[in-house]
C-alpha cells in the first residue's frame, strides 16, 4: 500500500506544484488571524486540488489540512497537509516555497513529500527508509557542530511568541 500512497502523494503534490506556477503571476492575499498570517487564492485552491486527488484515492481516508482544518470523519489513515508552506515567501514573490504532504498510519507519520514546483525539487522519506532528493538518496550533513552549519528559520505568527 505504500507504493500507493507515495503515488497518490506525487499526483497531488504536482497538482498543487501547477497551482503555484498559476497563480504566482497574479497572487490575491488575505490575512489570517493577525497582519503577517496570510493566505492566498493558491493556498486554497493547492489545498482543494490534493484533497480531490486524495480522496479520489482513498474516501475513508481523514484530512488535517492547514486552510480547512482536520476532516469531521476518524480513521487509522490520515494526511497532514500544507498546501503552500511558505506562503509569505510566495506573497512577495520570493522564489522559496513548496507544497508539504504527509501520510499518517494510526497515528504516526510513515510517508512524507516536500515539493517545490518551481525549482522542480521533489524530496521524499519513507519511515525507516530514509530520503530521496529528485530520486536520489540523501542523508543528513556530516558537519561536526552547530558553529560550522548553516540554519535558517522563520518567525512565530503570534507577537507575543516572539519574545521568547
Amino acid at each position: 500500500m505504500i507504493n500507493e500512497i507515495e503515488q497518490v502523494a506525487l499526483r497531488a503534490a504536482r497538482a498543487a506544484g501547477r497551482i503555484h506556477l498559476k497563480r504566482l503571476s497574479r497572487i490575491t492575499i488575505n490575512r489570517k488571524s493577525n497582519s503577517i498570517d496570510l493566505v492566498t487564492e493558491a493556498d486554497r485552491e493547492a489545498e482543494a486540488a490534493i484533497i480531490e486527488v486524495i480522496h479520489r484515492a482513498f474516501p475513508t481516508h481523514a484530512i488535517l489540512a492547514e486552510e480547512s482544518g482536520a476532516s469531521a470523519h476518524q480513521s487509522d489513515h490520515r494526511w497532514i497537509i500544507d498546501p503552500l508552506d511558505g506562503t509569505t515567501n510566495f506573497a512577495h514573490g520570493y522564489p522559496q516555497f513548496c507544497v508539504s504532504i504527509a501520510y499518517e498510519r494510526r497515528g504516526r507519520v510513515q510517508f512524507g513529500v516536500v515539493f517545490d514546483a518551481l525549482k522542480k525539487e521533489c524530496f521524499i522519506a519513507h519511515r525507516g527508509q530514509g530520503a530521496r532528493f529528485n530520486g536520489k538518496a540523501i542523508r543528513v550533513s556530516a558537519t561536526p557542530n552547530l558553529c560550522s552549519a548553516l540554519l535558517c528559520t522563520g518567525f512565530a505568527y503570534d507577537r507575543r511568541e516572539r519574545r521568547r
